[in-house]
């Protein structure tokens, strides 16, 4: 091989990071879609890729059963009906009435068992403990970046599927978030107000999603795994006369990320340990191709050392650095901090309070006991997050082909070492 050509390959290289982009990102590709035809097309792509670069290759299939709801959910109190898409917006409705006495909340105060819990100030990053507390429900007021989506989200919500074969990342829970316009109505409730929550099924229907696996081997059987998301929203409301979430930056990046850091590593001499490319579908539904691989993995979990997830890699947070990504759950291990150490451009997560930890692929892992981190932004930076309008006119092509570049080397020594990441005490989740 040519020296300059030997050298482009162990590089990354900026012309493969835009076609990759530019083809992910496109409206051919309708915003890949959670488990969608769009989706499984993408998939073929990231496989071809893997397969171009060598690897053991893998297209592991997961079937999805979608309920589907005959009505929008409405909140009852008194005589009083509040409807999905008017006075509040409900995410992930369970299929079964929810009734139970509303408790008002703030600070740190835990969840009455069956009560419904309005909690003001938001504490969005208590919510996983406040239906661990038994919460039957909890309603939140509508966060600013919600509002301005609040068309695109007043449609019939969508159900989180059933994976077959796996159990859910979180268990089933209802949140109900509320308009500025009803908030001193049910402020003026008092405590124990009966409150009920109403929604019918319809039917349940099967849908299928994808993870990509490639597999580079190395000479032993430790392992390394670089995952991102390469589902988005697909096809929705049109917002100024576009209809397609592109999910340029969330995620087509971090898919970018990991395909291009296959085709640089592959490209090098055999590592010791075997470095497992995997791209997850339909995160965007609840993280579901990522818990079906925590029970079904392509590799022995034990057998991995570390987990990392790149997530929303195409802008720079303006917190951190020049250059530098934020590393979600940093203080919980030293795998964060030894990568930077060897020169990877990231950071601690500068909001901590947002939690993006548990909102990643990772925590699935994470719940497994490997050290598992998301490298990335955070949404409440990004003015396009989730919206048709995440294309590539707002990616930073040199900030993002740089940041993935700082990660070749230190992924390159870790597959090499005989380090192996551990866990703080208390980190582990």
């Amino acid at each position: 091989m040519h020296p300059f050509a030997l050298w482009l390959a162990l590089s990354i290289c900026a012309p493969c990071v835009r076609a990759h982009m530019d083809f992910l990102a496109s409206d051919t590709l309708r915003g890949r879609g959670s488990a969608t035809t769009d989706e499984h097309v993408a998939a073929i792509y990231i496989e071809s890729q893997f397969e171009q670069d060598g690897l053991e290759t893998q297209l592991q299939t997961v079937t999805l059963r979608q309920p589907e709801l005959a009505s929008l959910p409405a909140l009852e109190f008194n005589n009083t009906v509040w409807t999905h898409g008017k006075e509040i917006l409900v995410f992930d409705p369970v299929t079964r009435p929810v009734e139970g006495p509303l408790q008002k909340i703030s600070g740190d105060q835990h969840a009455n068992k069956g009560a419904v819990v309005y909690a003001n100030p938001p504490n969005v990053e208590k919510l996983v403990a406040l239906f661990k507390d038994g919460a039957a429900a909890v309603i939140l007021p509508t966060r600013e970046a919600t509002l301005a989506r609040w068309k695109d989200l007043s449609a019939m919500p969508r159900l989180t599927p059933i994976v077959v074969g796996a159990e859910p990342l979180n268990p089933r829970s209802e949140t109900i978030r509320i308009s500025p316009e009803a908030m001193p109505q049910l402020e003026a409730l008092p405590d124990g107000t009966t409150i009920r929550l109403r929604s019918e099924l319809k039917g349940v229907t099967e849908r299928t999603t994808i993870n990509v696996i490639g597999i580079l081997r190395g000479r032993e059987p430790d392992a390394i795994l670089l995952t991102a998301h390469y589902d988005h929203l697909g096809v929705g409301a049109p917002r100024e006369g576009d209809a397609i979430f592109n999910g340029a930056d969330d995620d087509a990046s971090g898919t970018t990320a990991v395909l291009e850091l296959a085709r640089t590593l592959s490209a090098g001499p055999k590592p010791k340990r075997t470095i497992a490319f995997v791209l997850f579908g339909s995160e965007e539904l609840g993280a579901l191709g990522a818990s079906y691989f925590r029970e079904h993995p392509s590799l022995p979990l034990e057998r991995i050392v570390a987990n990392l997830e790149f997530e929303m890699i195409g802008t720079q947070d303006p917190k951190l650095d020049p250059g530098a990504m934020l590393l979600t759950g940093w203080e919980r291990s030293n795998f964060g901090p030894t990568l930077r150490d060897h020169g990877a451009k990231i950071a601690p997560d500068p909001r901590p309070q947002e939690n993006l930890f548990r909102r990643s692929d990772n925590y699935a892992l994470a719940l497994k006991g490997v050290v598992a981190h998301t490298t990335g932004s955070s949404p409440s930076t990004v003015p396009f997050y989730h919206r048709q309008d995440d294309d590539l006119q707002h990616v930073d092509f040199n900030f993002m082909t740089a940041a993935i570049d700082s990660l070749v080397e230190p992924i390159r020594w870790l597959a090499n070492s005989d380090f192996k990441p551990a866990w703080n005490p208390g980190g582990q989740p």
